[in-house]
């Protein structure tokens, strides 16, 4: 039988396998493998491969298959992160009124001089502009916050779910190519009962 060490050159099974068997490119090496994809490759590797190497592929492969295993892990750091994240940002906001309310308490002393020194008709305009114009402003900043917020958090969203997305799907197609792998190493060992 031909013995082929054709993977050595690469440095993971699992791109021996999508580059062996023409499994797409890193970024479409994601999901599930095919049910055809899955027996063609079977067999294959049972045609080209001794039980040994076929041994050896699915220990490379089972050890990627674990490193992917940990994602309960990184999900907990992902969800850290964005805690903290979201905690810095409330913060900030919480700052962002504080001057608000130190502006206001401000304009509510300086208005209180100028009514001081006007008639009752004219502090009954003078409330009424100021209380529009102050409406106004603080709407316009309270815009401004949540705008600012809401751009804080997809931007830091965005990138976490996109990444959560890949990073699961990659893991089910190394999951794939595990059992792959795992099968055709039984598959071989069979054969060579039989024989």
């Amino acid at each position: 039988m031909k013995q082929s060490k054709g993977y050595r050159k690469y440095s993971t099974v699992s791109k021996y396998l999508r580059k062996e068997f023409n499994l797409g490119s890193w970024v479409t090496s994601t999901g599930p493998v095919t049910i055809a994809e899955k027996e063609d490759i079977k067999d294959l590797l049972c045609v080209k491969h001794t039980a040994r190497e076929i041994r050896t592929l699915r220990a490379g492969i089972t050890a990627q298959y674990e490193t992917y295993k940990i994602v309960t892990i990184i999900f907990g750091i992902i969800t850290f992160f964005l805690s903290a994240t979201i905690g810095v940002v409330s913060t900030y906001a919480s700052q962002t009124l504080k001057v608000t309310e130190w502006v206001n308490e401000a304009r509510t002393t300086i208005a209180k001089e100028e009514l001081a020194q006007l008639s009752q008709t004219e502090k009954i305009e003078y409330i009424n502009n100021s209380l529009n114009r102050m409406i106004s402003e603080y709407m316009k900043l309270n815009d401004k916050i949540i705008d600012n917020l809401g751009i804080s958090i997809v931007v830091m969203s965005v990138p976490i779910i996109i990444g959560a997305i890949l990073y699961i799907q990659r893991f089910r197609w190394i999951a794939s190519l595990n059992s792959i792998v795992c099968e055709a190493y039984e598959d071989k060992k069979e054969l060579n009962n039989y024989s």
